[in-house]
């Protein structure tokens, strides 16, 4: 019950906030910028989305290697797209890394803490970069998101990355850290030395960081060009510079859990940054932002299927307690 009233709530919150940005739009207007987009451009668009979620598989190959945990490609497909699907449409309080470090150690039978540990770093590396080049991308372009300068906020999250990960990584820091909490938070301190010896391990293997790096930044760029191409389905021609600036902005925004896979804040952010630099129609600005959630949907569904027969094979019992072991 509680689940399924977070995931109402978050619904509402999507609503509200597709209230208010779409509160000055046309709804005409929206409609016929949405009509006439360029079906080639969106194919293309789905396509390049299936080409992001690829690297991103690639990169975590490489995290299961580094730890040794054998996983079928064909396996880890489908843990992949279960993942990627629950994360849009299931209202339970168990994401998508939840569900796919469970279901590779369930795979595996190896202990549910180096799956947990590979989907942590997988997570920590995507979102590390996206800071990063969010970062690097504002010091060229100096944007602002309702009068709100972006380069402090993105220089501020970089910074805060790198401490955590120093704090985390780090063995004097570390360990530190865990005598300090350990008598009132051992179960934090344990995942905490789980996620150190995973870095540690990853550290030796320095042949894979030029790998995780690329994969990484291929992931985002590939996310960049999807935008891109929406923004040419609605005949919106701008400088590239622009999308590289605003879609890690973008897709920063999105993480925030407040509605499902971040629809309606994505919207209102990359409209909100368009209007803050070029002269773009409010409907066109508001298009794309909602074209580039339908699409994320859509390529979303084939994990329903690999979902379904998971929950059939009775794969999906026990995740509650794998959790807690971790």
């Amino acid at each position: 019950m509680k689940a399924k009233l977070l995931f109402v709530l978050k619904l509402v919150v999507m609503v509200l906030l597709f209230a208010v940005v779409a509160r000055k739009i046309d709804g005409r207007k929206f409609y016929e910028v949405v009509r006439h987009a360029h079906v080639g451009y969106l194919a293309l668009a789905a396509m390049t989305i299936w080409v992001g979620h690829i690297t991103c598989m690639a990169r975590w190959r490489i995290l299961l290697d580094v730890f040794r945990i054998s996983l079928r490609y064909s396996r880890m497909l489908a843990i992949y797209s279960v993942a990627i699907f629950a994360g849009i449409f299931l209202p339970s309080t168990v994401g998508g890394d939840v569900l796919k470090f469970y279901l590779t150690g369930r795979e595996t039978k190896r202990s549910y803490t180096m799956a947990f540990a590979s989907v942590f770093m997988d997570r920590n590396l995507g979102l590390s970069i996206l800071v990063f080049l969010a970062f690097i991308f504002t010091l060229i372009q100096p944007v602002s998101l309702n009068g709100i300068p972006m380069l402090p906020l993105t220089a501020s999250l970089t910074l805060g990355f790198l401490v955590v990960n120093f704090v985390l990584f780090y063995p004097g820091i570390h360990a530190w850290v865990s005598r300090l909490i350990a008598r009132r938070l051992p179960t934090v301190v344990h995942r905490l030395d789980v996620l150190s010896d995973a870095f540690v391990s990853l550290y030796r293997s320095k042949g894979a960081w030029h790998y995780l790096m690329i994969f990484s930044i291929l992931n985002h760029f590939s996310s960049v060009v999807v935008a891109w191409l929406i923004a040419l389905s609605l005949g919106v021609h701008i400088p590239f510079i622009y999308f590289l600036v605003f879609v890690p902005i973008m897709n920063l925004v999105a993480t925030i859990p407040l509605t499902p896979m971040g629809i309606g804040l994505r919207e209102g952010t990359l409209l909100g940054l368009f209007k803050s630099v070029i002269h773009l129609p409010d409907e066109k600005g508001l298009a794309i932002g909602s074209l580039l959630s339908v699409l994320m949907v859509l390529t979303s569904l084939p994990g329903g299927i690999f979902y379904l027969t998971f929950k059939r094979q009775g794969e999906m019992e026990g995740i509650s307690e794998a959790t807690t072991a971790v």
